[in-house]
């Protein structure tokens, strides 16, 4: 689905990738009820991997930016909430998955698939016969500090050339006052995304950099080293996402958001969980059982807060013209890293038993250095643009230019990413403006020089008339010549 997301790009791509892959999931629980007695291991296998075609994470988010790309506050509710409800649907298998399993085998743990798969289609027929939308509030056009886009192209366009007023930017980023420039920001297609927009798609992968080894290897390494029970290991895995859970639904409640505004603003909430998340995978090479089972409950917890907060940070920053693509893509890279660690887990335990945690301890690492080194590069290069931008504004001081640009770096890293991508846009406006003054300057001063031709051509007309003037004058007085000379023949 993330695939056939990303290769398309549409907005109706989501919606049919969504709908197959739903139905294809159904056949595959459907394959795996008729075939729940069989032995053989490729039927069970092959069932499994058709039902992996109902995975809609990468639609879901898709739906949620287009439904509420005019309201950002709204968008992010809605996108971290997704990545909660799916630690909720981890926590919901691990408990019940087994339990289903121990009294009624596959034909239960099948049942179960279609009933589940059979009620999400359901939801998603009614939201595709009526989708929630966001209606954005209407603007007076009358208004001074309206945000408009440029429409036109062509000859025209210096005619419906209409950029971003840099007095509302400059009094939102003073003032707080964003929510209506910010609802312009997903929508308008001259918004061109930058190369961090790109490194937050990529980072989606952390999360299987940081557990495709806990869950390939980690009941086996469990299982080895302190010798418990398949069930004990079951119980710890849904302690820890039932953990992960709850403390993602707090976090992004009302009252969780609140404390963030107020303790850890974007980013230093996603630099917390990328740190617990490093120290919890290091603290797996400790020998001691308590030890592990606390280090996996917190790499649950710290990967579900880093999921729901990059959620909300990809949202925000992506264009949804760009979101069409990067949102699939980002989910579909997560997938292959977490197909990746699979496929080697099994490999690199055999060489030695702590060595997958090793090499995940190491990549998350570099991952999480490099990501809030961007970061705190990127919020610098951006109040940097903004600086730019207000300089433009001649009626502006320097202090006060340099004022904003000290508030701009305690903006938070969302709202800050996207005041510096409409920078950019009125940067290259303005440019445009000048190009166009010049050229109006050009038309100015040969409409001058023509002037001056036609006061010449009329200064010479002018002349003729006289001479015209002259030469009747001088015709009246030869045809009074001539009739005295006829009077005097007479």
């Amino acid at each position: 689905q993330s695939l056939l997301v990303a290769v398309f790009g549409a907005s109706f791509a989501p919606r049919i990738s969504h709908t197959t892959g739903t139905v294809i999931g159904i056949a595959g629980y459907t394959g795996l009820l008729i075939f729940s007695d069989t032995t053989n291991s490729a039927i069970f296998a092959s069932c499994n991997i058709v039902v992996g075609f109902s995975d809609a994470w990468a639609a879901m988010f898709v739906y949620a930016k287009q439904c509420y790309s005019t309201n950002m506050e709204k968008m992010r509710v809605a996108m971290s909430y997704q990545a909660t409800v799916i630690g909720v649907g981890f926590v919901l298998g691990f408990l019940f998955g087994g339990l289903v399993f121990e009294r009624y085998g596959i034909s239960g743990i099948a049942c179960v698939g279609i009933v589940t798969i059979g009620l999400e289609l359901v939801s998603l027929i009614y939201f595709l016969v009526a989708p929630p939308s966001e209606k954005s509030a209407p603007v007076d056009e009358n208004r001074n500090d309206q945000v408009v886009v440029p429409a036109g192209d062509g000859d025209d366009r210096s005619k419906k050339m209409q950029r971003f007023r840099q007095s509302t930017l400059t009094e939102s980023i003073k003032t707080g006052k964003n929510k209506e420039l910010m609802s312009k920001y997903s929508d308008t297609e001259e918004i061109v995304a930058s190369s961090f927009t790109y490194l937050v798609a990529a980072m989606f992968s952390f999360e299987s950099i940081s557990c495709g080894y806990l869950y390939a290897i980690g009941p086996l390494f469990i299982y080895d080293n302190f010798h418990v029970n398949e069930g004990l290991i079951g119980l710890i895995y849904a302690v820890a996402s039932g953990f992960a859970s709850i403390l993602t639904v707090l976090t992004v409640s009302p009252k969780g958001r609140e404390l963030q505004r107020k303790y850890t603003r974007s980013p230093y909430n996603l630099y917390m969980s990328l740190i617990v998340t490093n120290v919890s995978c290091a603290g797996l090479l400790i020998p001691s059982f308590s030890v592990q089972c606390i280090c996996i409950i917190l790499i649950h917890g710290g990967i579900e807060l880093f999921l729901a907060f990059m959620a909300e940070l990809q949202g925000a920053i992506t264009p949804s013209h760009d979101f069409a693509v990067l949102g699939p893509t980002s989910q579909l890279s997560r997938k292959i890293v977490s197909v990746i660690m699979s496929l080697t887990g099994p490999t690199v335990y055999k060489v030695f038993p702590r060595l997958p945690y090793v090499i995940s301890t190491l990549l998350c690492f570099i991952c999480t250095s490099g990501f809030i080194f961007c970061a705190c590069k990127q919020q610098q290069n951006n109040a940097a643009v903004i600086a730019s931008m207000i300089s433009l504004n001649r009626s502006v001081r320097e202090e006060e230019s340099t004022e904003v640009a000290k508030q701009c770096r305690r903006m938070t890293l969302e709202y800050s990413e996207c005041f510096a991508r409409m920078a950019d846009y009125v940067i290259k406006a303005e440019s445009f403006d000048d190009d166009d003054a010049e050229a109006r300057s050009n038309i100015t001063s040969f409409t001058s020089m023509k002037t001056d031709s036609d006061g010449d051509e009329e200064e010479a007309r002018t002349n003729g008339t006289n001479l015209t003037e002259m030469k009747t004058d001088s015709n009246e007085d030869e045809e009074a010549a001539r009739s005295n000379g006829t009077n005097l023949t007479e």
